[in-house]
C-alpha cells in the first residue's frame, strides 16, 4: 500500500483505518451473529490451532458484514478521490 500511495504507511495507520472501517459498518456485522450458527467459545491461550479457527471464524463474520455493507451505496461514493 505504502508503494502505490507513495506515502509510508505503517502497521499502526493500517490498524487504525481498520478500526474505524469495522466501527462504520459494525451493524451489518453483529446483524449476522445470530444467524451464523457457529460456536463463539474462545480457546484458552494455549491451544493455538482453536485460536486460529476462531480468528477464521471472525474475519469471516467480518468479511459478510462488510459484503453487505458493500451493496448500498457508500455516504463518500459521490466523493472525488
Amino acid at each position: 500500500m505504502a508503494g502505490a500511495l507513495e506515502i509510508s504507511v505503517d502497521f499502526s495507520k493500517i490498524t487504525r483505518a481498520l478500526w474505524e472501517v469495522y466501527l462504520k459498518h459494525e451493524p451489518d456485522i453483529l446483524r449476522n451473529v445470530e444467524t451464523v450458527g457457529e460456536d463463539w467459545s474462545r480457546p484458552s491461550n494455549q491451544d493455538a490451532a482453536k485460536l486460529a479457527a476462531l480468528d477464521t471464524q471472525l474475519a469471516g463474520l467480518i468479511n459478510d458484514g462488510f459484503m453487505v455493507a458493500c451493496r448500498r451505496p457508500s455516504s463518500s461514493s459521490s466523493k472525488k478521490r
